[in-house]
Protein backbone atom coordinates (compact mmCIF):
# COMPACT_ATOMS: atom_id res chain seq x y z
CA UNK A 1 0.00 0.00 0.00
CA UNK A 2 1.29 3.63 -1.09
CA UNK A 3 0.82 6.53 1.98
CA UNK A 4 -1.92 8.68 1.65
CA UNK A 5 1.11 12.08 1.54
CA UNK A 6 -1.14 14.78 0.74
CA UNK A 7 -4.17 13.80 2.88
CA UNK A 8 -4.21 17.02 4.83
CA UNK A 9 -3.99 19.41 1.97
CA UNK A 10 -7.10 17.93 0.28
CA UNK A 11 -8.89 17.55 3.71
CA UNK A 12 -8.63 21.60 3.34
CA UNK A 13 -10.54 21.81 0.05
CA UNK A 14 -13.46 20.87 -1.75
CA UNK A 15 -12.63 18.44 -3.87
CA UNK A 16 -15.09 16.50 -5.83
CA UNK A 17 -12.71 14.74 -8.37
CA UNK A 18 -9.49 13.36 -7.90
CA UNK A 19 -6.66 13.68 -10.24
CA UNK A 20 -3.76 11.68 -10.63
CA UNK A 21 -1.67 14.98 -10.80
CA UNK A 22 -2.52 16.44 -7.52
CA UNK A 23 -0.65 13.35 -5.75
CA UNK A 24 2.33 13.88 -8.10
CA UNK A 25 1.67 12.43 -11.39
CA UNK A 26 3.84 13.96 -14.47
CA UNK A 27 1.84 12.23 -17.16
CA UNK A 28 4.76 12.79 -19.58
CA UNK A 29 5.04 9.46 -20.72
CA UNK A 30 8.70 9.25 -19.23
CA UNK A 31 8.17 9.54 -15.01
CA UNK A 32 6.89 6.39 -13.34
CA UNK A 33 3.19 8.05 -11.93
CA UNK A 34 2.57 4.54 -10.83
CA UNK A 35 3.14 5.79 -6.92
CA UNK A 36 1.27 8.84 -7.40
CA UNK A 37 -1.49 6.87 -9.21
CA UNK A 38 -2.17 4.42 -5.67
CA UNK A 39 -1.68 7.31 -3.54
CA UNK A 40 -4.62 8.94 -6.05
CA UNK A 41 -6.80 6.15 -5.68
CA UNK A 42 -6.80 5.25 -1.89
CA UNK A 43 -7.36 8.77 -1.07
CA UNK A 44 -10.24 8.48 -3.42
CA UNK A 45 -11.48 4.88 -2.01
CA UNK A 46 -11.18 6.86 1.69
CA UNK A 47 -13.33 9.69 0.97
CA UNK A 48 -15.76 7.88 -1.87
CA UNK A 49 -14.84 10.28 -4.44
CA UNK A 50 -14.39 9.50 -8.06
CA UNK A 51 -11.02 9.61 -10.16
CA UNK A 52 -10.34 11.34 -13.41
CA UNK A 53 -7.40 11.71 -15.74
CA UNK A 54 -5.78 14.53 -17.64
CA UNK A 55 -7.13 14.02 -20.78
CA UNK A 56 -4.07 14.86 -23.23
CA UNK A 57 -1.60 12.53 -20.34
CA UNK A 58 0.64 9.84 -20.99
CA UNK A 59 1.17 8.21 -18.16
CA UNK A 60 4.16 5.56 -17.45
CA UNK A 61 3.20 3.10 -14.92
CA UNK A 62 7.01 1.66 -14.34
CA UNK A 63 8.46 -1.52 -13.29
CA UNK A 64 7.53 -1.46 -9.50
CA UNK A 65 5.46 -4.09 -7.93
CA UNK A 66 2.56 -1.63 -6.96
CA UNK A 67 -0.91 -1.81 -7.27
CA UNK A 68 -3.97 1.08 -7.25
CA UNK A 69 -7.06 -0.63 -5.58
CA UNK A 70 -9.83 1.12 -7.70
CA UNK A 71 -13.08 1.46 -5.10
CA UNK A 72 -14.58 4.69 -6.96
CA UNK A 73 -15.57 5.35 -10.47
CA UNK A 74 -12.95 5.89 -12.42
CA UNK A 75 -12.47 8.24 -15.70
CA UNK A 76 -9.82 7.58 -17.56
CA UNK A 77 -11.40 8.84 -21.10
CA UNK A 78 -8.63 9.65 -24.16
CA UNK A 79 -5.70 9.70 -21.03
CA UNK A 80 -2.75 6.97 -22.17
CA UNK A 81 -0.83 4.49 -19.93
CA UNK A 82 2.20 2.81 -21.05
CA UNK A 83 3.32 -0.30 -19.47
CA UNK A 84 6.72 -1.81 -20.43
CA UNK A 85 7.09 -5.17 -19.17
CA UNK A 86 10.82 -5.72 -20.64
CA UNK A 87 12.18 -5.23 -16.82
CA UNK A 88 10.10 -5.47 -13.82
CA UNK A 89 10.25 -6.00 -10.25
CA UNK A 90 7.40 -8.80 -9.84
CA UNK A 91 5.82 -9.89 -13.30
CA UNK A 92 2.64 -11.64 -11.25
CA UNK A 93 1.77 -7.76 -9.67
CA UNK A 94 -1.49 -6.56 -11.19
CA UNK A 95 -1.26 -2.69 -12.10
CA UNK A 96 -4.74 -2.02 -10.80
CA UNK A 97 -7.88 -3.86 -8.76
CA UNK A 98 -11.05 -2.96 -8.79
CA UNK A 99 -12.15 -3.90 -5.37
CA UNK A 100 -15.13 -4.04 -3.00
CA UNK A 101 -14.55 -1.85 0.24
CA UNK A 102 -16.99 -4.74 1.83
CA UNK A 103 -16.17 -6.81 4.40
CA UNK A 104 -16.08 -10.73 3.13
CA UNK A 105 -19.10 -12.33 4.90
CA UNK A 106 -18.92 -15.92 6.69
CA UNK A 107 -21.44 -18.65 5.56
CA UNK A 108 -21.75 -22.23 6.98
CA UNK A 109 -23.24 -24.78 4.60
CA UNK A 110 -24.06 -28.16 5.32
CA UNK A 111 -24.46 -29.19 2.01
CA UNK A 112 -25.47 -28.65 -1.79
CA UNK A 113 -27.81 -30.37 -4.67
CA UNK A 114 -26.91 -30.22 -8.18
CA UNK A 115 -29.58 -27.15 -9.59
CA UNK A 116 -31.02 -26.35 -5.92
CA UNK A 117 -32.31 -23.13 -6.28
CA UNK A 118 -32.88 -21.74 -2.48
CA UNK A 119 -30.68 -22.43 1.13
CA UNK A 120 -32.24 -22.11 4.90
CA UNK A 121 -28.84 -19.69 5.05
CA UNK A 122 -30.18 -16.00 4.99
CA UNK A 123 -27.25 -13.28 4.64
CA UNK A 124 -27.59 -9.27 5.48
CA UNK A 125 -26.37 -8.32 2.04
CA UNK A 126 -26.29 -10.98 -1.27
CA UNK A 127 -23.23 -12.50 -1.83
CA UNK A 128 -20.91 -14.07 -4.16
CA UNK A 129 -20.22 -17.44 -3.05
CA UNK A 130 -17.59 -19.98 -4.50
CA UNK A 131 -17.47 -23.37 -2.99
CA UNK A 132 -15.49 -26.20 -3.19
CA UNK A 133 -14.46 -29.94 -2.30
CA UNK A 134 -11.34 -30.53 -3.20
CA UNK A 135 -11.91 -34.76 -2.76
CA UNK A 136 -13.10 -34.99 -5.99
CA UNK A 137 -10.84 -33.69 -8.79
CA UNK A 138 -12.75 -32.83 -12.21
CA UNK A 139 -11.90 -31.56 -15.82
CA UNK A 140 -8.68 -34.18 -15.70
CA UNK A 141 -6.41 -33.23 -18.86
CA UNK A 142 -4.89 -35.76 -21.01
CA UNK A 143 -2.30 -35.19 -23.69
CA UNK A 144 0.50 -32.91 -23.92
CA UNK A 145 -0.55 -30.35 -21.75
CA UNK A 146 -1.83 -32.96 -18.98
CA UNK A 147 -2.74 -32.13 -15.38
CA UNK A 148 -4.66 -33.75 -12.67
CA UNK A 149 -7.77 -31.90 -13.18
CA UNK A 150 -9.14 -29.19 -10.57
CA UNK A 151 -11.18 -29.46 -7.08
CA UNK A 152 -14.88 -29.44 -7.86
CA UNK A 153 -16.42 -25.79 -7.08
CA UNK A 154 -19.51 -24.22 -8.19
CA UNK A 155 -20.04 -20.63 -7.58
CA UNK A 156 -23.62 -18.50 -7.56
CA UNK A 157 -25.74 -15.38 -6.16
CA UNK A 158 -26.48 -16.26 -2.66
CA UNK A 159 -29.43 -13.95 -2.17
CA UNK A 160 -30.54 -11.97 1.39
CA UNK A 161 -33.99 -14.37 0.90
CA UNK A 162 -31.81 -17.49 0.52
CA UNK A 163 -32.54 -18.23 -3.14
CA UNK A 164 -29.33 -18.74 -5.72
CA UNK A 165 -28.78 -17.55 -9.05
CA UNK A 166 -26.16 -19.92 -10.90
CA UNK A 167 -27.05 -23.20 -11.45
CA UNK A 168 -25.64 -25.73 -9.24
CA UNK A 169 -23.63 -28.38 -10.86
CA UNK A 170 -22.83 -30.66 -8.72
CA UNK A 171 -23.38 -32.69 -5.85
CA UNK A 172 -22.21 -31.69 -2.20
CA UNK A 173 -21.98 -33.71 0.82
CA UNK A 174 -18.88 -31.75 2.20
CA UNK A 175 -17.11 -28.56 1.52
CA UNK A 176 -13.04 -27.92 1.74
CA UNK A 177 -13.50 -24.44 0.90
CA UNK A 178 -16.15 -21.95 1.35
CA UNK A 179 -15.61 -18.18 0.36
CA UNK A 180 -18.59 -15.58 0.93
CA UNK A 181 -18.06 -12.11 -0.92
CA UNK A 182 -21.03 -9.48 -0.79
CA UNK A 183 -22.16 -7.84 -3.75
CA UNK A 184 -22.16 -3.86 -3.78
CA UNK A 185 -26.06 -2.45 -4.54
CA UNK A 186 -23.83 0.04 -6.72
CA UNK A 187 -22.67 -0.53 -10.37
CA UNK A 188 -18.96 0.75 -10.31
CA UNK A 189 -17.73 2.37 -14.38
CA UNK A 190 -14.80 2.73 -15.36
CA UNK A 191 -14.76 4.24 -18.51
CA UNK A 192 -11.53 5.39 -21.65
CA UNK A 193 -8.07 4.78 -21.26
CA UNK A 194 -5.42 3.49 -23.77
CA UNK A 195 -3.01 1.22 -22.17
CA UNK A 196 -0.04 -0.08 -24.99
CA UNK A 197 2.01 -3.12 -23.11
CA UNK A 198 5.26 -3.84 -24.19
CA UNK A 199 5.33 -7.24 -23.99
CA UNK A 200 7.82 -9.04 -21.91
CA UNK A 201 10.68 -10.96 -23.17
CA UNK A 202 10.96 -13.71 -20.23
CA UNK A 203 13.03 -16.87 -20.99
CA UNK A 204 11.37 -20.13 -19.55
CA UNK A 205 12.53 -23.57 -21.65
CA UNK A 206 10.18 -25.41 -19.66
CA UNK A 207 6.63 -24.89 -18.50
CA UNK A 208 4.38 -21.62 -18.19
CA UNK A 209 5.15 -18.51 -16.66
CA UNK A 210 1.77 -16.38 -16.71
CA UNK A 211 2.26 -12.32 -16.27
CA UNK A 212 -0.46 -10.35 -14.70
CA UNK A 213 0.81 -6.67 -15.28
CA UNK A 214 -3.01 -6.02 -15.56
CA UNK A 215 -6.63 -5.07 -14.73
CA UNK A 216 -7.94 -7.54 -11.58
CA UNK A 217 -11.98 -7.06 -11.19
CA UNK A 218 -13.02 -8.96 -7.87
CA UNK A 219 -15.81 -6.40 -7.52
CA UNK A 220 -18.99 -7.31 -8.32
CA UNK A 221 -21.49 -5.18 -10.16
CA UNK A 222 -18.97 -3.26 -12.37
CA UNK A 223 -18.69 -1.99 -15.89
CA UNK A 224 -15.48 -1.29 -17.83
CA UNK A 225 -16.63 0.74 -20.90
CA UNK A 226 -14.22 2.49 -23.79
CA UNK A 227 -11.61 0.83 -22.74
CA UNK A 228 -8.25 0.01 -25.54
CA UNK A 229 -5.50 -2.21 -24.81
CA UNK A 230 -3.01 -2.49 -27.13
CA UNK A 231 0.58 -5.17 -27.15
CA UNK A 232 3.76 -3.85 -28.84
CA UNK A 233 7.34 -5.40 -28.98
CA UNK A 234 6.73 -9.20 -29.05
CA UNK A 235 10.09 -10.65 -29.94
CA UNK A 236 10.81 -14.32 -30.81
CA UNK A 237 10.47 -15.07 -26.90
CA UNK A 238 8.35 -14.55 -24.42
CA UNK A 239 5.32 -15.78 -21.91
CA UNK A 240 2.09 -16.15 -21.62
CA UNK A 241 -0.35 -13.15 -19.68
CA UNK A 242 -3.12 -14.36 -18.04
CA UNK A 243 -5.40 -11.40 -19.48
CA UNK A 244 -5.11 -7.85 -19.46
CA UNK A 245 -8.70 -7.26 -18.07
CA UNK A 246 -8.89 -10.33 -15.76
CA UNK A 247 -12.48 -11.17 -13.56
CA UNK A 248 -12.40 -13.54 -11.03
CA UNK A 249 -14.69 -14.56 -8.20
CA UNK A 250 -17.38 -11.47 -8.55
CA UNK A 251 -21.02 -10.87 -10.18
CA UNK A 252 -22.50 -9.02 -12.76
CA UNK A 253 -19.57 -7.87 -14.78
CA UNK A 254 -19.36 -5.85 -18.36
CA UNK A 255 -17.19 -5.01 -21.18
CA UNK A 256 -18.39 -2.52 -23.33
CA UNK A 257 -17.19 -1.25 -26.16
CA UNK A 258 -13.25 -2.53 -25.44
CA UNK A 259 -10.51 -3.42 -27.79
CA UNK A 260 -8.25 -6.22 -26.88
CA UNK A 261 -5.13 -7.14 -28.83
CA UNK A 262 -4.61 -10.96 -29.37
CA UNK A 263 -1.08 -12.42 -28.34
CA UNK A 264 1.77 -14.05 -29.89
CA UNK A 265 1.70 -17.72 -29.71
CA UNK A 266 4.95 -18.86 -28.14
CA UNK A 267 5.79 -22.53 -26.71
CA UNK A 268 7.21 -24.54 -23.83
CA UNK A 269 7.84 -27.69 -22.77
CA UNK A 270 4.97 -29.12 -21.51
CA UNK A 271 3.90 -32.08 -18.48
CA UNK A 272 4.22 -34.81 -20.96
CA UNK A 273 8.22 -33.37 -21.74
CA UNK A 274 7.01 -32.21 -25.22
CA UNK A 275 6.64 -29.33 -26.94
CA UNK A 276 3.26 -27.02 -26.85
CA UNK A 277 2.08 -24.15 -27.39
CA UNK A 278 1.14 -21.80 -24.56
CA UNK A 279 -2.50 -20.05 -24.45
CA UNK A 280 -2.07 -16.28 -23.78
CA UNK A 281 -5.49 -13.68 -23.28
CA UNK A 282 -6.20 -10.21 -23.02
CA UNK A 283 -9.64 -10.94 -21.40
CA UNK A 284 -9.63 -13.71 -19.04
CA UNK A 285 -12.85 -14.76 -16.43
CA UNK A 286 -12.98 -17.49 -13.60
CA UNK A 287 -15.65 -18.21 -11.38
CA UNK A 288 -18.08 -15.07 -12.49
CA UNK A 289 -21.66 -14.84 -12.41
CA UNK A 290 -23.11 -12.70 -15.42
CA UNK A 291 -20.78 -12.05 -17.65
CA UNK A 292 -21.38 -9.66 -20.75
CA UNK A 293 -19.92 -8.53 -23.42
CA UNK A 294 -21.47 -5.79 -25.65
CA UNK A 295 -19.42 -4.15 -28.75
CA UNK A 296 -15.86 -5.77 -27.91
CA UNK A 297 -13.54 -6.22 -29.97
CA UNK A 298 -10.09 -7.40 -31.77
CA UNK A 299 -7.92 -6.35 -34.84
CA UNK A 300 -6.87 -9.60 -37.57
CA UNK A 301 -9.65 -12.22 -36.33
CA UNK A 302 -8.10 -14.62 -38.33
CA UNK A 303 -3.93 -14.07 -37.79
CA UNK A 304 -3.16 -17.42 -36.68
CA UNK A 305 -0.08 -16.21 -35.37
CA UNK A 306 -2.24 -15.07 -32.55
CA UNK A 307 -3.84 -16.86 -29.68
CA UNK A 308 -7.50 -16.93 -29.00
CA UNK A 309 -8.23 -13.59 -27.27
CA UNK A 310 -10.55 -14.66 -24.33
CA UNK A 311 -10.83 -17.60 -22.02
CA UNK A 312 -13.45 -18.32 -19.29
CA UNK A 313 -13.47 -21.23 -16.60
CA UNK A 314 -16.35 -22.10 -14.21
CA UNK A 315 -18.85 -18.98 -15.26
CA UNK A 316 -22.65 -18.95 -15.18
CA UNK A 317 -24.59 -17.00 -17.50
CA UNK A 318 -22.28 -15.63 -20.17
CA UNK A 319 -23.78 -13.47 -22.57
CA UNK A 320 -21.98 -12.00 -25.88
CA UNK A 321 -23.31 -9.35 -28.44
CA UNK A 322 -22.20 -7.99 -31.63
CA UNK A 323 -18.70 -8.59 -30.92
CA UNK A 324 -16.36 -9.24 -33.42
CA UNK A 325 -13.26 -11.71 -31.79
CA UNK A 326 -10.70 -14.20 -32.77
CA UNK A 327 -12.53 -16.55 -30.52
CA UNK A 328 -15.07 -16.99 -27.44
CA UNK A 329 -14.37 -19.50 -25.05
CA UNK A 330 -15.77 -21.71 -21.98
CA UNK A 331 -12.88 -23.41 -20.87
CA UNK A 332 -13.67 -25.13 -17.98
CA UNK A 333 -17.75 -25.09 -18.02
CA UNK A 334 -20.71 -22.78 -18.04
CA UNK A 335 -23.30 -22.77 -17.08
CA UNK A 336 -26.73 -21.58 -17.04
CA UNK A 337 -27.54 -19.63 -20.08
CA UNK A 338 -24.70 -18.71 -22.68
CA UNK A 339 -25.99 -16.48 -25.46
CA UNK A 340 -23.70 -15.12 -29.10
CA UNK A 341 -25.97 -12.77 -30.77
CA UNK A 342 -24.63 -10.81 -33.35
CA UNK A 343 -21.24 -11.44 -33.12
CA UNK A 344 -18.30 -12.58 -35.83
CA UNK A 345 -15.55 -15.11 -34.22
CA UNK A 346 -12.45 -16.02 -35.91
CA UNK A 347 -9.80 -18.69 -36.71
CA UNK A 348 -10.51 -20.57 -32.98
CA UNK A 349 -14.30 -20.35 -33.22
CA UNK A 350 -17.25 -20.72 -30.47
CA UNK A 351 -15.78 -22.99 -27.35
CA UNK A 352 -18.79 -24.52 -25.83
CA UNK A 353 -18.07 -26.43 -22.93
CA UNK A 354 -20.80 -27.07 -19.66
CA UNK A 355 -24.64 -27.57 -19.41
CA UNK A 356 -27.58 -25.18 -19.69
CA UNK A 357 -29.07 -23.26 -22.98
CA UNK A 358 -26.99 -22.50 -25.45
CA UNK A 359 -27.99 -19.70 -27.96
CA UNK A 360 -26.09 -18.81 -31.13
CA UNK A 361 -28.17 -16.34 -33.27
CA UNK A 362 -27.42 -13.73 -36.43
CA UNK A 363 -23.16 -14.95 -36.03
Amino acid sequence: QIAVNQKEKFMTQTETVITYEAFGAVGDGVADDLPAICEAHAYANAHNLPVKTRADATYHLGSRALTAVIATDTDWNTARFTIDDTQVEDHKASLFEVRSQLAPVTLSLRQLTRDQQQLDVYPEVDCHVLVENDNRMLYIRRGLNQNAGVAQNDCFILRRDGSIEGAIDWDYDKFTRIEARPIDETTLVISGGVFTTFANRMKQEVGYNYWARNIEITRSNTEIRDLTHYVVGETAVGHPYRGFLNAHQCANITLRNCFATGHKIYSTIGAAGLPVNMGSYDIHANHVVNFQMFDCRINHICDRTRWGVIATNFCKNILLETCTLSRMDTHMGVSGTYTIRGCTLGHMGLNAIGRGLLTVEES
